[in-house]
């Protein structure tokens, strides 16, 4: 898990022998913007570039999200997933051996479960927990739905691990910071079989008044969010 919005939104890298993420970061490393040229005006929109990242001065691949005004810019850093605002002269050409590799970002989000926005109850609770356990760590993830234009449904694991009632998916509904997905309690004739199992620890944070529960309905806690 590279970056995190809250416990809702989040990206993650692939890691595995097959990835050429490690390629990616090795040629950044040796990014010498003194070499490159400046990107040409006007800058558009979707374009990919080099850009500096003043938290440590070095430099990533990234896309122009849009202009903000007084020569700074809004790119996504997209082999990462984090955003941000810097100025026309952190930005440089990208070489073409970096241009023909995808994104290595993918936007995610944990599957068979509901997680509360950062700016709602428990909110900031349930982003710290992911972020505790997830960010900047290898787990071995399973992707059980994939669409286009869509975040990717995963369960997250420790690398190894296969039982799925040790995800950070099944953790977060034990201590009550998320609920299963109203379809899931609904009918479980379609699901793994280790997924309808994910109701034992949904229903004991409901019985201590863990997290969510704390306010009785959080299912109703939820819903009201999706309307806010």
């Amino acid at each position: 898990m590279t970056d995190m919005k809250d416990a809702t939104s989040f990206h993650l890298r692939c890691v595995d022998s097959t990835s050429p993420y490690r390629r990616i970061d090795e040629a950044m490393e040796g990014f010498d913007p003194s070499t490159v040229e400046q990107l040409e005006r006007p800058i558009m929109k979707g374009t990919l570039c080099a850009a500096l990242f003043r938290a440590d001065n070095l430099w990533y691949r990234a896309r122009i999200l849009g202009n903000a005004g007084k020569g700074e810019l809004d790119v996504k850093f997209i082999d990462y997933g984090n955003s941000e605002r810097v100025a026309e002269s952190s930005l440089r050409k990208l070489p073409a051996h970096l241009l023909a590799f995808e994104p290595q970002a993918m936007p995610s989000a944990l599957a068979y479960i509901r997680a509360p926005r950062i700016d709602r109850p428990f909110g900031p609770q349930a982003g710290k927990y992911l972020q505790r356990h997830g960010l900047n760590q290898v787990h071995d993830a399973v992707v059980v739905e994939s669409q286009a234009g869509q975040p990717l449904r995963v369960i997250l694991m420790e690398e190894g691990e296969e039982d799925w009632t040790n995800s950070l998916n099944a953790f977060m509904l034990s201590e009550g910071l998320t609920v299963l997905e109203k379809y899931v309690s609904e009918s479980s004739d379609d699901l793994p079989e280790q997924v309808a199992a994910w109701a034992e620890f949904e229903n004991e944070a409901r019985a201590n008044t863990r997290g969510l529960w704390q306010h009785g309905n959080a299912n109703g806690l939820l819903d009201e969010e999706e309307d806010y």
